[in-house]
C-alpha cells in the first residue's frame, strides 16, 4: 500500500491519492446518510457516497483518461487488476479509514491507493485539491493500467509514461495530456542529465533507496524519464515513428540492449542524448489535443451490501485496520455466500493476519464456488507442494494448479517458479507444461527455477544437451540465483553426471574395459564435482580397482605367471 501526506520527500508521492478520486472540480453536496452510489466503467468499478451528478461526472472524467491511455498503449483490459475507487462526500466520513501507522495511531492523510496482484483500490474524503495531486491521481492510475502488459517494461519508460499521462485534463470538449511539467524542466536545466546509456538500465531498486543520494537519484531519474518519453513522443521527426514500440518489440526478441537502442531510435545513446539535451533546451513541449471519446453512457445505481462491504473491507486492509475490515467480510460473507470473491478476500485477510489454516479453508471455499481470481489456486497449489514427498499423481493435481493460476495472471512469477519445482515429479506426456515454462522464460529472463523446470522436461525428452545447457546457465548466472535454486541445479547437475557416469561405467564393466571405466571417472573429478556426487563416484572407482586388479590377477594366473598372480 502506498500512503500519502505532504511531509513524503517528494511530493508526488507525498500526494498520491491526495483526493485520487477527485477528478474534477464540481462543488458537491454531502450525501445525507450514508447512501452508497456504484458507478461501473468496463475497467473500473466507483463506490461513493456522492450525489448522482457529481458520480457520474467525476466517473466520466477517469473513463476519459482510461480510453486515452488504451488509444495510445493498447492493453487487454482483462488483464487489468481489478479496480475499486471509493470515495466519500464528506471527509470527516473518510476518517474513520485512514491508515494505521505501526504506534497504532492514525496517519493523517487525505488519500490513499493500494495495489495488489490481483486488485486495486483507492479511496478519499472530499473533492478539493491542487495540480500536483491531480498529477499524482493519474501518475498511479498509469501505473495501474500498464500492470495489465503481457510483459513488464523498463523503469524508465514505465515511470517516463506515468508522467506524460499525470498531465492529463478535460478542457471543455477536447482532452489533453503531455503537457511540461515545471518542476521537471527546473530540474533538467540545473542539473546535468544522466547519459541515456545510465537512465535506461537503473534499477528500480537503486530509484526506492534512502538518504539524501537516493533522493536526488529519484527525482533526477523521474524528471528525465519524463523527459525521454516526452521527446520519443513529441520530438518533431528527430526520431522514428513508432520508435518507442519499435524498442520495446526488440529487446523482446532477445536483440542485445545497444543494437535494439541503435536500430529503434537511429543513433547511439550519446547521439540521442544529445538531441535529447537540444530538445530540452528549446524550450518547446508540444502536447496532445483530442476531441472527447464518446464512450458508453454510465449510469449510477444503488451499491448493494456486497460491493460495499468488500470496498471498505478492502480500504481497511490496505489501512492495517484489521478489526474493523473483519466486520467487512462477515457482512459480505452473509449478504452473497455463494460469492467467491468474498472468500478470495477472506483467505487474503487471513494471511494478512498470520491465520495460515483459516486463508487455506477460505481459498478452498473461493475455488468450490468457481473463483476466477489467481490466487486461491496458487496459494493451494504452493502449500501443496510444501507439504512433503509428492507422489506423481499429487504433483499432477499441484502443476495443474500453478497453471490454473498462470493462465489467470500471467505475469505472477511465483507460479512460473512452482511450475518449475514441481514438474520433474509429474507424469510425462503433457506437453503444456514446456508450454507454459517457456512463457515464464520469456516474462523473467532470470527466474533459475524455470531453466531448471525446462531443463528437466529436456532430459525427459532425450535432450540433454539443452538440459545441461539450461543448468549450467543457473550454475553460472551472474544475476545471482536463490540458495533454493542453486541447491536444485547442483543436485540435478550431481543427479544427471552420476546417472551419465554410472551407464557409461556399467557398459565398459560388462565388457571388462575397467581402465577406461576408471579413467572416465578419473576425468570427472578432476573437472569437478559437487561433494555429493564425489561421494557416490569414490566407492565406484574404488570397486573398479578392485575389478581391475582381479582381471590383472587372472590374466597373470591363466599366464601361470603365479607370483605376479
Amino acid at each position: 500500500m502506498s500512503t500519502f501526506s505532504v511531509s513524503r520527500r517528494c511530493v508526488r508521492f507525498a500526494q498520491l491519492v491526495v483526493a485520487l478520486l477527485a477528478l474534477c472540480s464540481w462543488s458537491v453536496r454531502a450525501a445525507s446518510g450514508e447512501r452508497w452510489l456504484k458507478v461501473a466503467a468496463p475497467e473500473f468499478t466507483v463506490i461513493t457516497t456522492l450525489g448522482e451528478k457529481d458520480a457520474l461526472a467525476w466517473t466520466g472524467e477517469f473513463a476519459q483518461f482510461v480510453a486515452a491511455l488504451q488509444d495510445f498503449i493498447r492493453v487487454n483490459p482483462q488483464r487489468l487488476p481489478r479496480l475499486t475507487l471509493v470515495v466519500f462526500a464528506r471527509e470527516r466520513d473518510f476518517e474513520r479509514f485512514h491508515p494505521m501507522r505501526e504506534n497504532g495511531t492514525a496517519s493523517e492523510v487525505a488519500g490513499y491507493f493500494a495495489r495488489r496482484p490481483s486488485w486495486a483500490v483507492a479511496g478519499m474524503g472530499g473533492l478539493r485539491m491542487n495540480d500536483e495531486t491531480r498529477r499524482t491521481i493519474f501518475h498511479e492510475g498509469t501505473h495501474w493500467f500498464t500492470s495489465g502488459f503481457e510483459l513488464p517494461n523498463p523503469m524508465w519508460l514505465e515511470e517516463g509514461l506515468a508522467e506524460v499521462f499525470s498531465t492529463f485534463a478535460i478542457e471543455g470538449k477536447k482532452l489533453t495530456w503531455g503537457r511540461a511539467i515545471d518542476s521537471h524542466v527546473r530540474v533538467l536545466r540545473l542539473i546535468e542529465p544522466i547519459p541515456l546509456e545510465q537512465l535506461l538500465f537503473l534499477s528500480r531498486d537503486l530509484l526506492h533507496g534512502e538518504g539524501e543520494i537516493a533522493s536526488l537519484v529519484t527525482g533526477i531519474s523521474y524528471a528525465q524519464s519524463w523527459a525521454f518519453v516526452h521527446y520519443l513522443i513529441f520530438g518533431q521527426r528527430e526520431v522514428p515513428k513508432g520508435s518507442l514500440v519499435d524498442y520495446v518489440r526488440r529487446l523482446r526478441s532477445a536483440e542485445h540492449p545497444d543494437e535494439a537502442f541503435k536500430q529503434a531510435f537511429g543513433g547511439s545513446y550519446a547521439d540521442v542524448h544529445k538531441k535529447l539535451v537540444s530538445y530540452l533546451r528549446g524550450g518547446r513541449y508540444f502536447v496532445t489535443e483530442m476531441p472527447l471519446r464518446p464512450l458508453p453512457p454510465l449510469k449510477a445505481e444503488p451499491a448493494s451490501v456486497l460491493e460495499v462491504e468488500e470496498a471498505l473491507a478492502r480500504l481497511r486492509m490496505a489501512a492495517h485496520r484489521y478489526g474493523e475490515a473483519r466486520g467487512n467480510i462477515e457482512r459480505a460473507i452473509a449478504a452473497a455466500p455463494d460469492n467467491p470473491r468474498v472468500y478470495e478476500l477472506q483467505g487474503e485477510f487471513a494471511q494478512e493476519t498470520d491465520d495460515k489454516e483459516a486463508a487455506l479453508a477460505a481459498y478452498r471455499m473461493a475455488i468450490e464456488k468457481g473463483s476466477q481470481d489467481f490466487k486461491p489456486y496458487y496459494e493451494i497449489a504452493s502449500h501443496e507442494h510444501r507439504e512433503g514427498s509428492l507422489t506423481p499423481e499429487k504433483a499432477r493435481v499441484v502443476a495443474t494448479r500453478y497453471e490454473r493460476a498462470i493462465n489467470l495472471n500471467p505475469r505472477f512469477r511465483e507460479a512460473y517458479e512452482g511450475l518449475g519445482a514441481v514438474v520433474g515429479v509429474v507424469p510425462p506426456g503433457n506437453t503444456e507444461d514446456a508450454k507454459f515454462l517457456e512463457l515464464g522464460l520469456k516474462l523473467y529472463p532470470d527466474a533459475g527455477m524455470v531453466k531448471l523446470g525446462l531443463a528437466t522436461i529436456a532430459k525427459r525428452e532425450g535432450n540433454m544437451e539443452r538440459a545441461k545447457a539450461l543448468v549450467k546457465e543457473v550454475l553460472e548466472s551472474t544475476t545471482g540465483q536463490p540458495k533454493h535454486v542453486l541447491d536444485y541445479a547442483r543436485r540435478l547437475d550431481g543427479a544427471w553426471i552420476q546417472k551419465d557416469i554410472g551407464e557409461q561405467v556399467n557398459a565398459l564393466t560388462k565388457e571388462r574395459k575397467y581402465t577406461e571405466a576408471l579413467a572416465l571417472i578419473d576425468k570427472q573429478l578432476e573437472e569437478g564435482v559437487d561433494i555429493p556426487t564425489r561421494q557416490k563416484l569414490q566407492p565406484m572407482r574404488e570397486r573398479l580397482q578392485v575389478s581391475l586388479a582381479m582381471e590383472e590377477a587372472r590374466t597373470a594366473y591363466n599366464a601361470r605367471r603365479y607370483e605376479e598372480a
